[in-house]
């Protein structure tokens, strides 16, 4: 790097230090107005904040890497994740969740189980699993920071100095650099809770969204329609999923032959995932700080507009580096490649700066998170602390520290983006997505249901681990149906959660789905609870536009960077059809702009 590549980093540090701090005055006396921000943060703040939370450095090498290596047929694997999360958020589960009025995800299971034996057993195990999860998120996020490092700056220094640097510090310096801005992290999460992390989201939302938009011109300008024609695959941008792979596909990923099958797998994880609730552990919790369930819906349908520019920009990498032939052989480390021999002096330093706030932005998001749920849902309820300000403060610093911890041992001994990230979304995660969509839409589903499919998931996808090169679709359903047998068994063997605590959620949240038995029991289903609901078939139909125009919104970028002009204004139009369509089907619809608060739903 040039001296001004590097003021433009330091500089960058000093200003998103310094908002952190500056917002430690706002740090509030309880853990609910610690990791909820007091639910006054505005649902515009909170769309930015999760969007840019997603706008994460390693996940945006791995979409680069597998953008390159099967073209815009990659985007069918993003769904595994829950890229079509808004959409599900604006039909219907922002409000759903933010009516629960929960501190938390875990805390929601009492809500939906009660405060007894069977409701504590389904909020530990989720809190142990999200624990469990975040710091594997935290290590997924730390591998990719390690070899953004590592590729990025041994290049530019020496191979004796770079030999002396490991001599001083026992360790290699981008497991040192990649640490140090890990403390960084931690430092501004436990000095401001969600304040400190969406003020400094802020900051890092408009350093990524230029940086992207920085690369993105760059790539338009210089893949001109010769050079795309010469060096580009001509199916490149097709999206229509194939059934096996052919090609110059199949040469780059032989273990994805059978790509139609891992479409299935990938699609219907995804799907599942979303219809049990938010994919991730913060998207959770920016649905439960918003002010009211409209606003809850309304940050949801803003959620893509605010990640769309990274769709640009991964796009734009992948093509600088065909038209470029840069040459290397892990695809994970095509973005540091471009970044250090294409952008100029200058630009490069405020790009790199880029990337590390979205390596920052994502581990404050998850670590807030997962130390919500160490704190709130597993030592405070275990150990019944008292709510003073000082020892609750204290825990939530503790618990930030021990998800750190955890996650950077975890990061540092791991050795690829791609398997970790293949194994919580394929393995682990299919351990919680039947559990987590049958406690939304069947009233027999009690505690002990859902502590034994989270549990039979865990265990499953840790066993998985030894299985012999599996396969991701064999995981996914090899593990799903593991828990569906274990979560229904043990619900049906066990008593029902008390009717008096399911006859208060279906009335608070109003799910729809297999609950007859309990509207029948609801007093408030036979005065009218739910006309001011939109029925279930304009509901499905109003996620069917959702998520036509979450792909519609990201992919129009990806293809405008392209030069793929009539991909680009289908989208376009795809996109602008939606629009007018949910201004009529969604936008009346959306609930009262009422708040609630945690004391009126408790069971």
């Amino acid at each position: 790097m040039t001296p001004l590549d590097g003021i433009a980093v330091a500089l960058y540090f000093v200003v998103i230090v310094g908002v952190g701090v500056w917002q430690r005055r706002r740090t509030a006396a309880t853990l609910e107005a610690h990791f909820l921000g007091e639910r006054r943060i505005s649902w515009p703040l909170l769309a930015l904040s999760g969007a840019i939370s997603n706008f994460d450095l390693t996940g945006t090498m791995w979409i680069v890497s597998v953008l390159y290596t099967l073209g815009v047929q990659a985007w069918w694997q993003q769904w595994m994740w829950g890229v079509a999360l808004p959409a599900f958020g604006l039909a219907y589960m922002a409000k759903w969740v933010r009516r629960s009025a929960a501190t938390t995800g875990a805390e929601w299971m009492i809500t939906r189980f009660g405060d007894d034996a069977a409701g504590r057993a389904a909020r530990y195990a989720y809190a142990s699993v999200a624990v469990l999860f975040t710091a594997g998120s935290v290590a997924y996020a730390l591998q990719g920071m390690i070899k953004f490092s590592d590729y990025f700056f041994k290049e530019e220094i020496a191979p004796a100095t770079w030999s002396y640097l490991e001599s001083i510090v026992g360790i290699s310096p981008s497991v040192f650099v990649s640490l140090a801005v890990l403390g960084v992290t931690a430092a501004y999460v436990i000095a401001g809770g969600l304040y400190s992390v969406v003020a400094t989201d802020v900051v890092q939302a408009l350093v990524l969204t230029t940086s992207a938009l920085i690369i993105a011109v760059i790539a338009y300008m210089h893949a001109t329609p010769q050079l795309m024609a010469e060096r580009v695959p001509t199916d490149f941008a097709d999206l229509t999923p194939m059934w096996r792979l052919t090609g110059w596909r199949l040469a780059e990923r032989p273990d994805l032959a059978p790509f139609g099958w891992f479409v299935i797998a990938w699609v219907g994880k995804g799907f599942l995932t979303n219809a049990g609730g938010p994919a991730q552990i913060y998207d959770f919790q920016r649905y439960l700080a918003a002010r009211s369930p409209r606003d809850a819906c309304k940050l949801a349908a803003a959620w893509p507009f605010f990640l769309a520019p990274r769709w640009a920009m991964t796009m734009g990498i992948v093509l600088l580096a065909l038209t470029n032939r840069t040459p290397t052989n892990d695809p994970e480390q095509i973005m540091p490649a471009i970044l250090r021999d294409f952008l100029p002096a200058g630009v490069r330093g405020f790009v790199l700066a880029g990337l590390v706030a979205a390596f920052m932005t994502t581990l404050a998001a998850t670590i807030n998170s997962g130390a919500a749920y160490l704190a709130m849902d597993l030592y405070i309820p275990l150990v019944r602390s008292a709510t003073s300000r000082t020892p609750m403060l204290a825990v939530s610093g503790a618990a930030t520290l021990a998800i750190v911890v955890l996650g950077a041992v975890a990061g540092v001994y791991s050795s690829s983006i791609d398997v970790i990230w293949n194994w919580l979304q394929m393995s682990f995660v299919s351990g919680l997505v039947i559990p987590n969509c049958l406690r939304w839409y069947w009233w027999r589903l009690n505690g002990w249901g859902y502590a034994a499919g989270v549990l039979t998931g865990s265990i499953s996808s840790l066993l998985w681990l030894l299985a012999p090169s599996p396969g991701d679709y064999y995981a996914f359903l090899g593990i799903a149906a593991c828990t569906a047998i274990a979560s229904v068994v043990a619900s049906l063997l066990t008593a029902a959660t008390p009717r008096v605590v399911l006859v208060s959620f279906y009335e608070t949240v109003r799910p729809f789905g297999f609950w007859r038995p309990i509207a029948r029991e609801s007093r408030k289903s036979h005065l009218g609870l739910c006309t001011a609901e939109p029925g279930v078939a304009l509901t499905l139909f109003n996620l069917f536009v959702g998520i036509c125009g979450v792909t519609a919104l990201y992919l129009l970028p990806m293809y405008l960077v392209g030069r793929w002009h009539v991909e680009a204004v289908t989208c376009g139009v795809v996109f602008v059809v939606v629009i007018c369509v949910l201004r009529y089907s969604w936008w009346p619809m959306l609930p009262a702009d009422t708040p609630l608060t945690a004391s009126e739903h408790r069971v």
